[in-house]
């Protein structure tokens, strides 16, 4: 498969040797929000995986999200908006993203 391109491209595209998402890692020099999409997955799978493994219809609506929205998200078809991972971080009571990295000469 050739290498996707754009902001628009499902982020599971960039991953290695088109590995499955989100068990895989991305490609090296896969843009930055393709990596936040994995991270988030891979924490909610994680979530899910700590409740007994309901289905993502059930885990949304304990969560408060459209269920298709986060189902999309954890198969990596698509990056996960702000409102999503603010409401499941909030759902959760914590962080599920990593901070951004401090710039060396400033904020």
């Amino acid at each position: 498969m050739p290498p996707a391109v754009g902001r628009n491209a499902a982020p599971k595209t960039f991953t290695v040797d088109d590995g499955p998402w989100p068990g895989t890692d991305v490609r090296v020099g896969a843009p930055a929000h393709v990596r936040y999409a994995l991270v988030f997955a891979r924490a909610v799978e994680a979530e899910r995986a700590d409740r007994g493994g309901p289905s993502v219809r059930a885990l949304a609506r304990a969560l408060g999200v459209p269920h298709n929205t986060l189902g999309r998200a954890l198969s990596g078809d698509v990056v996960p908006d702000l409102v999503t991972v603010a409401a499941v971080e909030a759902a959760l009571g914590r962080r599920l993203l990593p901070a951004p990295a401090a710039r060396p000469d400033g904020p």
